[in-house]
């Protein structure tokens, strides 16, 4: 039981990082027309963003096997 609070701070701490990261401001930061490769870049910001939040979500989860 003890386990579960400091996953659901981590959990929670990810969520607000990443809810400030897809807020306004950064987006219209990243939101240009200067292609990066063949993609615009606020596409392939989001994209890492998100890619970010799945690797986060599941290192927090998976934690240590016992």
């Amino acid at each position: 039981m003890n386990r579960k609070k400091p996953i659901n701070q981590k959990l929670t701490f990810i969520f607000f990082l990443f809810l400030a990261l897809f807020n306004y401001p950064l987006l219209g930061l990243f939101n240009k027309y200067v292609p990066a490769g063949s993609f615009p870049v606020l596409y392939v910001y989001i994209f890492l963003i998100w890619i970010l939040l799945i690797i986060g979500t599941a290192f927090t989860v998976r934690g240590k096997s016992e």
